[in-house]
Formats: structure tokens, C-alpha cells, sequence
């Protein structure tokens, strides 16, 4: 990247009004957004494989993409019509049993109960399954 960036050089006045140089900046800036995502989850690992001071705050982060979509599935379920063959209550019982299992899964690493590779597993896993 560093490499990508010094190729990029310093555009000067104008030189940042042509199409080629903004798109050139456009792309080295989306390039280096997704390696700092990619950097930050790597960090956040490391701290739940470590049960560093800063696990938990870290877990909570990698729990958000799943906890997100549940959010989703119950905005969909709550906007489909009643007389639908959609079934409502098992839908919010399933979201609830997930979100039930996620928070246990929670306590088990706190209390050392779970470990962080066997937590982190079950939360790619769980990611996958939605």
C-alpha cells in the first residue's frame, strides 16, 4: 500500500480536477479504509485470544455484524402483514434464543468458563449461519 501511495505521487493544483487522479485517490482511499478494517479486526482478535483489558469492549465488536442482522430480521418480520404465513412469535423466539446464546456465550468468556478460540469459533460460525 505504501508502495501504491508513493506511486500516486503529489498532485498539485490542478493536477486533482483531472478524472484519472481522482479516481486514482478514490481507490487508494477505499484501498487503505479496507486495510485498516482488516488491521482493527486482527487487533481485536488478539485481545479476545488474549483475554486482554480491552477483551470485552473488542468481543462486543465482533458480536455487532450478528447482532445487526437480527436487528434486521426483526424489522422484516414486524413489516410483514398479519394475515401472512409468516409465524411472528417463532421468529422473535428464534431472535431471542440468539441473542439469549450470545449473551451466555459472553458470561462463559468472562468467567473463563469458555475459551476465547471455542468463543471466537462459535461467533464464525454463528455469522455464517444468518
Amino acid at each position: 500500500m505504501t508502495l501504491a501511495w508513493q506511486e500516486f505521487g503529489d498532485p498539485q493544483g490542478l493536477d486533482w480536477f483531472g478524472k484519472s487522479v481522482y479516481d486514482s485517490a478514490k481507490s487508494l482511499q477505499e484501498r487503505s479504509a479496507a486495510l485498516d478494517d482488516g488491521d482493527d479486526v486482527i487487533v481485536d482478535t488478539v485481545s479476545i485470544l488474549t483475554m486482554s483489558p480491552t477483551w470485552s469492549r473488542a468481543w462486543e465488536k465482533q458480536q455487532e455484524p450478528i447482532l445487526e442482522k437480527l436487528r434486521a430480521v426483526m424489522r422484516m418480520a414486524g413489516s410483514v402483514r398479519r394475515r401472512s404465513a409468516v409465524d411472528r412469535e417463532s421468529i422473535a423466539r428464534w431472535v431471542a434464543q440468539q441473542n439469549r446464546r450470545l449473551g451466555e456465550l459472553t458470561v462463559e468468556l468472562d468467567k473463563r468458563e469458555a475459551a476465547p478460540v471455542e468463543a471466537l469459533a462459535e461467533l464464525d460460525e454463528t455469522v455464517w449461519r444468518y
